[in-house]
């Protein structure tokens, strides 16, 4: 049984993480001799302490909404301090007060979009000057979790295949197909279509399931 145990205590280990907010690191254990924390020092010497940690935004509100999230200020749209925190979190991210089984439930009904577009050679700047416009109408949707226009990045790689300059390729998730659905009649989308129908020759649409 003792066996049993230790080895159910390797595999789930028992951590123990700690944030501190709007707090420099001004402790003994990061080298601030003039401050007196003995106890907090001994713990930090007993397990793993951050010493390179950068800001996302220069805001408390966005990093705060990261921790809880888990998500970056560019998918929560949080990039200030909102009057209401409490109530900004809860209407675009409810189910983060809710059970860890919701959650599961959640991502288990989760679509992934990959939408490449194709325009006419040249009008690719017109295009997302015309696609930027709508992308915060998107992002604000009930059930949109992620949703951006994409090319090619300049890497040195020599296995990447390329999109080319006459494409985009857009990068969505979404809480159902329910929602996806939703969003492909909403009215900023059907304006949007009208103002790129010019530029636009096709689009290949691949809707998926999380295979994890």
């Amino acid at each position: 049984m003792a066996e049993v145990h230790a080895e159910a205590s390797l595999k789930k280990p028992n951590v123990l993480f700690i944030a501190i907010d709007d707090l420099k690191p001004l402790l003994g254990c990061y080298s601030a001799s003039w401050i007196k924390s003995p106890n907090i020092d001994r713990l930090a010497s007993l397990g793993t302490r951050f010493t390179a940690n950068y800001c996302q935004v220069s805001f408390c509100a966005p990093s705060r909404f990261s921790l809880l999230t888990g998500l970056r200020p560019d998918t929560t749209h949080i990039v200030v301090n909102p009057a209401k925190q409490d109530d900004l979190l809860r209407k675009r991210f409810p189910d983060i007060c809710r059970s860890a089984w919701n959650k599961k439930l959640k991502e288990k009904n989760m679509i992934h979009v990959i939408a490449t577009i194709e325009f006419a050679p040249g009008t690719r700047e017109t295009f997302l000057t015309e696609f930027r416009k709508i992308i915060s109408d998107v992002r604000a949707e009930k059930g949109c979790i992620e949703y951006g226009p994409a090319v090619d990045a300049l890497t040195d790689l020599s296995n990447q295949a390329k999109v080319g300059p006459d494409k985009v390729v857009v990068v969505e998730k979404w809480e159902d197909l329910d929602a996806l659905k939703a969003h492909s009649v909403a009215p900023h989308m059907q304006a949007y279509r009208v103002n790129v129908k010019d530029y636009v020759l096709g689009v290949h649409l691949l809707v998926l399931d999380p295979a994890d």
